[in-house]
């Protein structure tokens, strides 16, 4: 096995962190861009192809945002390179907890459609970067609008097991 390789029943393991910013956001919900940060894991499907889950808080001056994710992931895993770029996408299930009593909780559910690429720094070891874009629909706490949306930048260390 090259160092750039997945194999099928392999488990990918990835500590992130990075930046997202609202450019749609409820009036109500009084979010500022925060730090997000997280844990995902993958099972691939094959040498291209995984299903992936996320946990991915994010931390902002006046809140927190628990959120989830549940998707796929395809590699173009080239033979001559250690840099693997990939596209994916996901549903986003989180739910918005403010820390000031002017705002509400509510529940968002969002699309994340997803680019980026890992390079490979060893034979089990990828350092990564990522872009999402990130619409979802809010329901409760007395929200407004029905849409919010983010950019996200995430920085990735990836980990796989099963070598």
């Amino acid at each position: 096995m090259l160092s750039y390789e997945y194999k099928p029943k392999q488990w990918l393991w990835r500590a992130i962190v990075g930046n997202s910013v609202y450019f749609v956001k409820d009036s109500r919900t009084l979010m500022t861009n925060g730090i997000l940060s997280g844990v995902e894991v993958e099972y691939m499907l094959d040498s291209n192809f995984s299903v992936t889950s996320a946990f991915r808080p994010l931390f902002a001056t006046n809140s927190l945002e628990i959120g989830f994710g549940f998707g796929a992931k395809y590699r173009f895993v080239g033979k001559k390179s250690r840099l693997v770029p990939f596209v994916g996408f996901g549903l986003t299930p989180s739910v918005f907890m403010p820390t000031t009593a002017s705002s509400k909780p509510h529940f968002n559910l969002g699309l994340r459609p997803t680019a980026g690429f890992e390079y490979f720094v060893a034979r089990n070891l990828a350092l990564g970067i990522e872009a999402a874009l990130n619409p979802s629909f809010v329901m409760g706490g007395g929200t407004k609008n029905t849409m919010e949306a983010t950019v996200e930048v995430l920085l990735g260390v990836t980990f796989l097991t099963g070598l």
